[in-house]
């Protein structure tokens, strides 16, 4: 997918354009709705009121993101040391052993898994690790848990 879609410093001038360019288009239409109502003899219906605010819904909707990707806030250091401050609470003798923890952001919470420890030799490690689940808005701690 194209970068104009994923950051939103690129996409705001890209909605802006398409804003202008339906302006025209409906105003266009309107003007036009209007004059051959006029020929006709009847009065402009609401047509043309019910196109400017379909317009202006979704346009809406397209600046304010609906169904876009949530825009990061926290860095992955800090979701890292508030689910490492979490697991210290619920098993702290075990969370230093599944060291080094790692995050993901997926629609505005923060997934943070440890790593398997993996003894001399083995070839397949089974077992679970700890796993927070943060949210990104505010730092609050969802969810401290223990995979299996």
């Amino acid at each position: 997918m194209s970068d104009i879609f994923r950051d939103p410093i690129l996409f705001i001038p890209v909605i802006a354009i398409l804003i202008i360019f339906g302006a025209f288009y409906v105003s266009a239409m309107i003007w036009s709705y209007n004059r051959d109502a006029k020929k006709q003899g009847k009065k402009s219906g609401c047509l043309p009121v019910v196109m400017l605010a379909l317009l202006i819904c979704s346009l809406s909707l397209s600046i304010t993101g609906c169904g876009k990707s949530h825009v990061q806030i926290m860095l992955k250091e800090d979701v890292i040391s508030a689910a490492i401050d979490g697991f210290r609470k619920q098993y702290p003798n075990t969370f230093e052993s599944y060291r080094p923890y790692q995050a993901e952001l997926h629609n505005g919470i923060w997934q943070v898994y440890g790593t398997l420890p993996k003894p001399p030799g083995a070839i397949v490690v089974l077992g679970g690790t700890p796993e927070a689940r943060i949210r990104d808005a505010d730092g609050e701690v969802i969810r401290v848990y223990h995979t299996q």
